[in-house]
């Protein structure tokens, strides 16, 4: 069973019940990945992304992402999205890295919000727009996204792209800085 392969490759992966052992979740996932199995694509896109057991390959990683993600699994359409825009084992593409946020943010991906809303400041891919930026990092922060609430408040306190709301953007920044945004702290305290 292909699934049982995959789950096989976690118990060594994570040691569950097993001495951990990288080598027999590499050929566990493997054999799963070569017979479609999209969670073991994922996991081995992930061994290649950080060099776990094998070399680091981010073309390695991409290929096996690309599989899992034409699978639907969207932990690969959210590391293909993130690829495509900091060009990591490909060249940077920002409509592509668009099509995969935007798939990956439809499952609540508050990462994929946020980068989305980034691309949206910096006008990569897309024409530069606070107002957009700000409704993906609303969303994004809605979600607890932390770097969210800081730009989010950054956009308040300025009124960039929606109305400035000094006390909206104090309570953003609040938020972030509770969460260990530095920049979050630093701009609380020019308040």
């Amino acid at each position: 069973n292909v699934d049982s392969m995959r789950k096989l490759g976690d118990f060594y992966f994570y040691g569950n019940g097993v001495t951990k052992d990288f080598q027999k979740a590499y050929n566990f996932y493997t054999n799963a990945a070569k017979d479609n199995n999209a969670k073991a694509q994922y996991k081995l896109g992930k061994m290649y992304e950080n060099g776990i057991y094998i070399q680091k390959d981010y073309k390695q990683a991409v290929y096996w992402y690309t599989l899992a993600a034409q699978l639907e699994d969207t932990r690969a359409i959210f590391r293909l999205g993130e690829m495509y825009y900091y060009g990591l084992g490909i060249k940077t593409d920002f409509v592509l890295a668009m099509q995969y946020l935007e798939r990956a943010s439809e499952e609540k991906n508050s990462e994929a919000q946020f980068i989305i809303g980034c691309m949206y400041e910096d006008g990569h891919g897309v024409e530069h727009n606070n107002m957009i930026a700000a409704k993906w990092w609303e969303k994004a922060a809605n979600l607890g996204h932390a770097k969210a609430k800081y730009k989010l408040g950054l956009l308040y306190l300025f009124g960039e792209g929606v109305s400035k709301n000094t006390e909206k953007a104090k309570a953003l920044l609040q938020e972030a800085s509770e969460q260990g945004v530095k920049e979050a702290i630093s701009a609380l305290t020019r308040l």
